[in-house]
């Protein structure tokens, strides 16, 4: 059984990780002003500033977490150093799944890729400047649910 302030900083972690699709330095980032009251949207402060929509199943852990201090959402109290995430996981009792921060964005990518956000908002939100920064995630997603166009090699 966790503490109850490492179940709180696992949620928010896979919060901001599947639920916002944040990097491991961005998440660490995100303090209780960057969380909208609702916990639906995340000021992703840092170099690559911007705004991002929280899914909606993750929004409540995140709104439970602001607090009138401005201090760090994911492990308040623990200052920033670069492998806090992974310290945190691996430090994590039981014997389930450990999460990775790479994986949980690469996550909430392909699932705004099936889900047909438009290529200039999911480049917006991802932070990343070019279609080549996904285009390693294509081959997770669904074969092409539409007929092949009559003039492809695929309709011969």
């Amino acid at each position: 059984v966790q503490q109850e302030n490492r179940r709180t900083s696992a949620r928010v972690l896979l919060a901001l990780g599947v639920g916002a699709g944040l990097t491991s330095s961005e998440l660490c980032a995100v303090t209780s002003s960057n969380v909208s009251e609702d916990g639906s949207l995340i000021a992703v402060p840092g170099s690559r500033k911007r705004t991002v929509h929280v899914e909606v199943e993750w929004r409540g852990d995140l709104a439970s977490v602001r607090n009138g201090e401005d201090s760090a959402v994911f492990q308040p109290g623990v200052r920033w150093y670069p492998n806090k995430v992974s310290d945190f996981v691996r430090s994590t009792r039981g014997d389930q799944l450990r999460p990775k921060p790479q994986r949980m964005r690469s996550t909430w990518l392909v699932l705004q890729m099936q889900r047909g956000m438009p290529v200039q908002d999911l480049l917006f939100a991802a932070g990343v400047k070019s279609l080549d920064a996904l285009a390693r995630f294509e081959r997770f997603l669904p074969a092409p649910a539409v007929a092949p166009w009559p003039g492809s090699p695929e309709h011969r």
